[in-house]
């Protein structure tokens, strides 16, 4: 529960970013409680938990070669999207 409260105050400041981190960071977000309801008496959700960090993962991974391809090409190849919030 510790990384999930962790992960909310995250969250909040991400949503003031760009949509790819706001997006990564509610995917995280949704996994943990999904973890911690599992955790506290829903073991199912355990599944349902893997496949969405899995979601989680790539929206990781995309945001990791946004960031060296446009720095490597000096321009945005890979767009991150508007905040969420403003």
């Amino acid at each position: 529960m510790a990384w999930t409260l962790f992960t909310t105050i995250l969250w909040v400041g991400s949503l003031r970013i760009h949509g790819a981190m706001a997006f990564t960071f509610t995917t995280l977000l949704i996994g943990f409680i999904l973890l911690d309801l599992a955790h506290f008496g829903y073991p199912g959700l355990t599944v349902v938990a893997g496949y969405e960090l899995m979601v989680c993962a790539l929206a990781a991974w995309y945001m990791m070669a946004r960031a060296i391809l446009n720095e490597l090409y000096g321009k945005e190849l890979l767009p991150a999207g508007k905040p969420w919030v403003s």
